[in-house]
């Protein structure tokens, strides 16, 4: 090897050597004008004992006001079958976790229902009648809109306070309160 290679062989050795033994920088502080970070443990969920068959949280927004922007996840647990509803305006909706079953028309049927796995993306069109939840599995749904995010009742055009889950036999059961979903 000659002497140049040697010279920055040795060069490039001691720069590894003493990035390795060097201390850690501190993490910087990120300019809160710049951009927010919301981790997971800061989120502000609906039922905080996660026990409901259905929560919520509000990561951005009013889902009840008018032209308002908003961005919340759906967490449903496994058995939960919803009744066919609509919404005034587009909904842009990500599975994050489990799977969604999905149907369309003012029925409920949970045999003609349509697996949804994690990752999907899926559009719910405005005033297009559909109904949606699990199975055996639990889900969670990252949704996007603008305000209001109404569930409105196809029969009775009325806005849906919650929805009738259905268990696993199908049989309705108590409603829950979860407006925007």
């Amino acid at each position: 090897m000659n002497a140049a290679r040697r010279r920055a062989a040795l060069v490039a050795s001691g720069t590894v050597l003493l990035a390795a033994l060097a201390p850690p920088l501190p993490a910087a502080e990120l300019d809160p004008a710049a951009g927010k970070i919301l981790a997971p443990e800061a989120f502000k969920w609906r039922d905080p004992t996660d026990q409901a068959a259905t929560n919520q949280t509000i990561l951005l927004g009013d889902p009840n006001k008018e032209g308002s922007l908003y961005i919340n996840i759906n967490k449903f647990k496994a058995g939960r079958l919803g009744n066919a509803h609509y919404h005034p305006n587009d909904r842009f909706i990500t599975v994050i976790a489990g799977a969604a079953w999905r149907g369309t028309g003012p029925v409920v049927d949970p045999n003609h229902a349509t697996r949804v796995p994690k990752g999907t993306f899926m559009i719910d069109h405005a005033e297009k009648v559909h109904w949606d939840g699990t199975k055996e599995e639990t889900g969670a749904y990252l949704i996007t809109g603008i305000g209001p995010a109404t569930n409105i009742d196809p029969q009775g055009q009325r806005p849906l306070c919650g929805r009738r889950p259905v268990g696993r036999d199908h049989q309705a059961t108590q409603p829950d309160r979860v407006e925007g979903e």
